[in-house]
Order: C-alpha cells, then structure tokens, then sequence
C-alpha cells in the first residue's frame, strides 16, 4: 500500500472554491457579529489588541508564536462553526494541525514576508506588482491571441501624439460653419446721460439743441486723450487717476471740442435783457462794476443784507402781496394797479438794484440823502442803527416798485 499524497491545499484554490473574487470580499463583509465578538475576547486573552506579525523578529520569537497561535485556533472555530462556509473549505484537514502551521508559515513568514521586503526597499511596489498580476489574469482569461494582437501602451500613446486616433478623425471631419466677420454696431436711439467723452465731437456738434438738451451728458473726463485705445493697461493716464482728477487736468482742452452753448442759453437771454433795460435809464454796465470793484470792505455786509431783504420780501415788508401804507396799516392794490405792478415790475427789480449800487458806491455814508425820499412812508422811524438804514432802503424800493413809475394807480385798497 502507498500512502495516500500530501494534500496540498485546503479548500481555498479559487478555481474550485470561490466564484469570484468580489464575492469574497463581500461575504468577509458580512461576517456575522458574534464571531466578531470570539475573535476579540480570544485575542484579549492572549494580551493582544491588534493580530500583526513582526517581520523584524524571528518567526519563532515568543511574539510571533502568539500571533501563529492567534490565527490557527480562530481559523479552525470559524470554520467549524460555520462562518466560513462561503469558502467552501475541506473540512477534513482541521484536524491536521501540523498541515495548517506549515501553511500559515508559507503565506505569513515567507509569501508576505517578500512583499514586505519589497515594499521597504521601493515603496509602492507592491502595489505595482498587484496591478500588473491582475491585467495578466484578465488577458490571460480572455481569447490568448489578444496577447499578439493589442497594442503597448507607448504606441498608443504615438498614435494620441500624432493625431491619427479615432477622436482626432471625427474631430478633423466634423463641419462646422463659418462665423460671419463682425462689424460695428450702431445704435438707433443715442445713450442718455453718458459722459461727454462718449459722443464724437463732429457728431455732436451736427445735432439740434432740442435733441442736445434731452441727451444731459455729464461734464467729465472719464479717459484721458492720450490714451484712447488704452483702456485696460495698468500704466495708462486712465487707469492711475480718478475721474475728478482726469475732469480737472483735461477738463477744458477736452470740452471745448464740444458745443455746449445751450448750457448757458437762458442765462445770456436774462443777462441780455437786464443789460438793455439799464442802457434805456442811462446806466451802463461798466460804470457799475467799476464801482462795485471800488466798494470799501465794511460795506459788504450791509449792501449784502439789503440784496438779501428786497429779494426775498420785495420792498413790501410782507409775503402775501400786501404793502405798508402811511398809516401803517397794510392794505391791496386794486385790480387795475395789480396789472400795472405786473407790467412795471422788471422795472421795478433794475430800481432796487440802482438804489443797492448807489448805496454801495458812498459806503452807506449818506444812505440819510436817499431815505429822504419816501420819508412819508417810513413815517418816523430812526435811523440810528443799521437794521433801520436797511429797511427804510427796501421800503423805498418797494414803493418804487408799486407807486413810483405808476403815479395814477397809487391807490390802496
């Protein structure tokens, strides 16, 4: 009789005893708890927290004989006690102790023990070498003649190069159309409120002042002339000064380009018309600003709060259109003299303006001479102090404004 050969496996050949290798993986996933528990309270009774071979010690060191005991005796429970039925594992040979140490010496202290090594001299290696081993297998299951027939990853990489890959043909054949050349825009209806810069000169220039007057363009200089094609360069003019800055250093070199007349219109109509209607009582207008250059500087305040006093009431002392009369009761023109008061009161603002300049010109010195005039209104007040001077000043232009060039209709109400 001959001896039966030396098994030399345990079940765990994956050709016969595992499908899959993901299956696997997935049944140690779900392992149930209670083993869980038996390999922690065995490992607690050995005084071990974590199952990890010393690959420094001897494989016979009194550490790694408790790590060999460890693992052999857990090994044969759970697969007595079912947990490892999804290995298919003989369980004839779990009783062959001596069998199993020599297995678990192979794989812990001689397969792995490699990987070990391999892995401190190069790390990454070993996982290299699993990459490598596992596009192997997956050739080697599929036709052999892919083993002739694929291609080395450098010539693919040639052909991704060289643009003769399969994305790179479709990419060369697709159609695509062509964009059409863009030209400048233009706008139906020109931009309100834009700074000035913003229209051309010659542009602005050619339109009416209805349609100058509804654009309201703000008066600054947003870029400077030197750098019209620069906007966005961090060293131009632009982009270093504010826009304050930039309105008053070319302010006027970039606004007189424009036509901004109308601006001013209304105020040259205004200043036209008062200029002619002192040229009709014989005073010109150098003579008064001659003389309003020549005004001593302690007469500034009070010509200032005569202006003040006959703007603001008219000479009449009241806001509602009533006067003072003799008597100083107020009282209403009719409405015959309301309309001459109408008609004569340009007229009237050129006096109160006559009377402000005659008493700047003397200093207020003899303001007594140009009240005596209408004492008859002022009746007998004082003109000891200055707010007296003032007001008897306005109540005489007002009276010229109402009764003086209208001597007929000097009626009270």
């Amino acid at each position: 009789m001959t001896e039966p050969d030396a098994p030399n496996k345990v079940g765990l050949d994956i050709r016969t005893a595992v499908r899959s290798k993901s299956k696997i993986l997935k049944a140690f996933a779900k392992i149930e708890e209670s083993a869980l528990l038996h390999m922690r309270a065995y490992m607690s009774k050995l005084g071990l927290y974590e199952w990890a071979p010393d690959y420094e010690q001897s494989p016979y060191s009194q550490y790694n004989v408790a790590m060999r005991i460890c693992a052999i005796d857990l090994f044969r429970y759970l697969t007595s006690s079912t947990f490892y039925d999804f290995l298919r594992i003989d369980s004839r040979y779990l009783n062959d102790v001596a069998f199993i140490t020599r297995l678990y010496d192979h794989f812990v202290h001689h397969y792995m023990y490699q990987k070990w090594e391999q892995e401190v001299r190069s790390p990454g290696a070993s996982l290299t070498t699993v990459e490598r081993n596992t596009a192997s297998a997956n050739r080697k299951r599929s036709d052999p003649s892919r083993q002739t027939k694929s291609f080395g990853k450098t010539m693919i990489d040639t052909l991704r190069a060289t643009g003769k890959t399969r994305e790179a043909t479709v990419r060369s054949n697709r159609k695509v159309s062509e964009i059409s050349q863009r030209q400048p825009s233009q706008l139906n209806v020109p931009a309100q409120a834009m700074p000035i810069q913003y229209y051309s000169p010659a542009w602005w220039n050619r339109q009416p002042e209805v349609l100058r007057r509804a654009l309201k363009p703000s008066l600054v200089v947003v870029f400077a002339p030197s750098s019209v094609t620069d906007f966005f360069s961090h060293k131009s003019e632009t982009a270093c000064k504010t826009v304050t800055q930039l309105t008053s250093e070319y302010g006027h070199d970039v606004f007189k380009s424009y036509d901004l007349e109308y601006l001013d219109a209304r105020k040259g109509k205004e200043r036209e018309a008062a200029l002619d209607e002192m040229d009709e009582d014989g005073e010109s207008t150098g003579s008064r600003e001659d003389d309003r250059d020549e005004e001593p500087e302690g007469a500034e305040s009070d010509s200032a709060s005569m202006a003040e006093f006959i703007d603001t009431d008219e000479g009449s002392g009241e806001s509602d259109g009533s006067f003072a009369d003799d008597d100083g009761e107020n009282g209403y023109l009719s409405d015959d003299s309301e309309s001459a008061s109408e008609e004569e009161g340009e007229e009237g603002e050129s006096l109160a303006d006559e009377m402000i300049a005659l008493a700047e010109e003397n200093n207020l010195a003899d303001q007594d001479d140009v009240m005596e005039g209408p004492s008859d209104d002022t009746g007998d007040q004082s003109n000891d102090s200055e707010e007296d001077m003032a007001q008897a000043t306005a109540t005489a232009a007002g009276n010229s404004n109402v009764g003086g060039r209208n001597e007929e209709h000097n009626t009270y109400g």
